[in-house]
């Protein structure tokens, strides 16, 4: 059984239980790979789930480089604190609170836990009201998360936001990608013979429904209030470019086609009036023809 983490977003405590006797073994070949690492400290340090959890063992470090994956904090009132950048900065207190030094460099009176701060397994931090150590002793002989435990499981919110706004970026990238590719069968469809070359963009029109759509695009982008309801983000102009290489290729593809669709047909000229009006059609326009 497990317990809720301390601050995991959207959690539904009707979900977990610490009760595990009706808990059935999982013998379904789908599981027969699977990686549990949010469990005890000692199946956390085991050697695949350090690597999951990208820990530095050979250091007897457990500090949670994959910020994906939930951590293990210690702290003054026994819960989840701030998590900093790196190891090397975690800050360390003297018995008063004062910060005194970081992880990397204190000395023997400066190497107590600071209020609100994360100490991972192994910091080798004091907390200053009970004297437990946050070492990673500690951690492999208990349960993290249950009452009794010094350490608690915690949540990376902020990693869970990039994450999420990561997912709002990629859909407005990929909205903006389909309106490329929209233009880009615009242009194509523009003739069934002539290639744009001959053709022109005369067509005022055309253009001004370009141009809207473009607006529209960069309008459901960049208005705060629409693209929050609508999932998308202000877009990077480099989350512009990778349609149009795919927009390149249609127009360069359908040009080709009516390149070869010109070469392959018969066409014949009337003699009176010295217009084409007699073509045979050719393999290439039967079959790609429209």
């Amino acid at each position: 059984g497990v317990e809720v983490p301390v601050i995991s977003l959207n959690a539904d405590p009707s979900r977990f239980s610490t009760d595990c006797s009706a808990q059935t073994r999982m013998t379904s070949n789908l599981y027969d790979n699977a990686l549990y690492c949010n469990g005890q400290g000692s199946e956390t340090l085991s050697d695949s789930c350090a690597s999951v959890n990208q820990y530095d063992l050979e250091n007897n470090i457990a500090y949670p480089n994959n910020r994906f994956q939930a951590f293990y904090c210690m702290g003054i009132n026994d819960s989840c604190g701030q998590l900093t950048d790196d190891a090397a900065t975690l800050p360390f207190c003297d018995a008063d609170g004062n910060v005194c030094g970081t992880f990397q460099e204190h000395s023997d009176n400066c190497s107590f836990m600071c209020e609100d701060y994360c100490y991972w397994p192994g910091s080798q931090a004091l907390n200053p009201k009970t004297s437990q150590l946050s070492s990673l002793e500690q951690f492999q002989a208990e349960t993290p998360g249950t009452s009794t435990a010094k350490y608690q499981q915690c949540v990376n919110i902020a990693s869970q936001e990039a994450a999420y706004e990561s997912l709002k970026h990629a859909q407005g990238a990929f909205f903006v990608s389909i309106v490329i590719g929209q233009i880009a069968g615009l242009l194509v469809c523009k003739t069934r013979w002539l290639s744009i070359k001959s053709q022109g963009m005369r067509n005022k029109f055309m253009l001004f429904g370009i141009g809207t759509e473009v607006m529209l695009v960069l309008f459901l982008c960049y208005c705060k209030p629409l693209n929050v309801g609508l999932g998308t983000r202000n877009l990077r102009l480099v989350h512009f470019f990778p349609a149009i290489p795919f927009a390149i290729l249609i127009c360069c593809f359908d040009e080709a086609r009516k390149l070869l669709m010109r070469m392959s047909s018969r066409e014949g000229v009337d003699a009176i009036s010295g217009e084409t009006i007699i073509r045979g059609k050719g393999w290439i326009e039967r079959n790609f023809g429209y």
